[in-house]
C-alpha cells in the first residue's frame, strides 16, 4: 500500500513538499525534485530555508514566509514558480509548486499569432472596403428597382466589412493591452464632436433594423483630455452592442453630462437586458452573456474588456445598469480637460 501511495505521489504533475511546522522537509515528489533541480536525498530531511535562491520581486524569499492558503509567484534559478501553502494539519505543512514559465511562453505565442493574423487580415480588408465604397458611390442616384436593390446589397456588405474591421482592431488592441503596449495620445478634445462622429457612423447600421438613434447633448461645450481614437472605439463598441441586442424598431439613446469633475456618457437601449449574474462578468476578457442572449448575436467578448481597459487608462470608470427584458444602459466617466 505504501508503494502504491508513493507511485501516485510521484506521478502528480505538480510539485509537492511536505514539511513539519519548523520547515523540515519530510517528503517530496518527483515533480518537486525536477522543478528544484535536486535529488530526493537533497530535499528530504532538509529545511525549506536551505532551499534557494527563491526571490519575490528580486528580493530574497523563504517559503516559510507564506501564510496559510497564500500563493506567491517566485523566481527560482530563472524559473517562474507559483507556490501555494495549500494545506496544514497534524503538525504538517504542504506546499504546492507549479512551473509558470511554460504557461507564460505559451501565452506569448498565442499573442504573437493573434497579432500576426490580424495584421495580415487588415490589408486585404482595407482593399475590399475601398472597392465597395467606389461601387457604392456609383449607385448614389439609383433610380431603377434593380439599382436600388444593388445599392442596398452593397450597403449591407459595407456594414459587414465594418464589423469585420472592428473585430480585427479589437484583436490588435487586446494584444497591446496584454503586453502593456497600448499607448494613449491625449490632448484636449471637444467631447460633443467625438460623440456625434460615432453616432453618425452607426446610423446606417441601425437603419437596417429600423432602429432610432437619439443623441441628447447639454447646452455647454465640454472638453476632456483624451485619446480621441481610443474614446471613439469605446463609444463604437457600446453602440454596436446596443444595436445587436435591441430588436427591430427599438431605440438607442446616447447622452452625456458633467458630474463633479467628470464627463459621464451613457448609451441606453430598449433591448433584452442583462441578468444580474452576467453583469458581474461583463467586462472580463472573452466573456459572453448566457445562451439565451447569445442566440441572436455573435461576438468575441472582447469589446467591453477593451472598453474598460481604455477607460481605466484615462482615469475613468465604466459600469452598467440593467434589468432583464427592460434594456440596458452603459455608462463611462472620463475626467474633464486638464488646465
Amino acid at each position: 500500500m505504501q508503494h502504491n501511495s508513493c507511485n501516485i505521489f510521484d506521478h502528480l504533475t505538480e510539485g509537492i513538499l511536505v514539511c513539519d511546522t519548523n520547515g523540515l522537509i519530510l517528503s517530496s515528489n518527483l515533480a518537486a525534485q525536477t522543478l528544484l533541480i535536486k535529488k530526493k536525498e537533497e530535499l528530504d530531511g532538509k529545511n525549506v530555508n536551505e532551499l534557494g535562491p527563491f526571490s519575490l520581486n528580486k528580493q530574497s524569499f523563504s517559503l516559510l514566509h507564506l501564510a496559510p492558503q497564500e500563493e506567491a509567484r517566485l523566481t527560482y534559478r530563472e524559473t517562474n514558480l507559483s507556490v501555494i501553502r495549500c494545506a496544514e494539519g497534524e503538525g504538517k505543512i504542504v506546499y504546492l509548486l507549479r512551473d509558470e514559465s511554460g504557461t507564460k511562453q505559451l501565452e506569448e505565442m498565442k499573442l504573437d499569432f493573434v497579432a500576426m493574423a490580424a495584421h495580415e487580415l487588415r490589408t486585404p480588408l482595407t482593399s475590399i472596403k475601398g472597392y465597395l465604397s467606389l461601387v457604392h458611390e456609383h449607385f448614389t442616384h439609383a433610380e431603377t428597382e434593380e439599382e436600388v436593390e444593388l445599392k442596398n446589397m452593397l450597403s449591407r456588405a459595407m456594414i459587414s466589412v465594418e464589423q469585420l474591421s472592428s473585430l480585427i482592431e479589437n484583436l490588435l488592441n487586446v494584444t497591446q493591452i496584454e503586453r502593456g503596449n497600448l499607448a494613449l495620445r491625449q490632448q484636449n478634445e471637444e467631447w460633443g464632436k467625438i460623440v456625434r462622429g460615432c453616432v453618425d457612423l452607426i446610423r446606417d447600421r441601425a437603419g437596417v433594423k429600423n432602429q432610432r438613434v437619439l443623441l441628447q447633448e447639454p447646452k455647454e461645450t465640454l472638453f476632456a483630455y483624451v485619446d480621441r481614437l481610443r474614446i471613439s472605439e469605446i463609444i463604437n463598441n457600446l453602440l454596436s452592442n446596443a444595436i445587436t441586442f435591441t430588436p427591430n424598431e427599438g431605440t438607442i439613446t446616447v447622452s452625456y453630462r458633467t458630474e463633479q469633475n467628470n464627463i459621464v456618457t451613457s448609451i441606453a437601449d430598449t433591448g433584452i437586458g442583462i441578468s444580474k449574474e452576467d453583469q458581474q462578468h461583463l467586462f472580463e476578457k472573452f466573456f459572453r452573456v448566457t445562451e439565451r442572449l447569445k442566440a441572436g448575436a455573435k461576438g468575441t467578448g472582447l469589446g467591453l474588456y477593451i472598453a474598460k481597459s481604455i477607460v481605466v487608462m484615462h482615469g475613468g470608470h465604466i459600469w452598467v445598469e440593467s434589468d432583464e427584458g427592460k434594456g440596458a444602459t452603459f455608462f463611462f466617466s472620463i475626467p474633464l480637460e486638464q488646465e
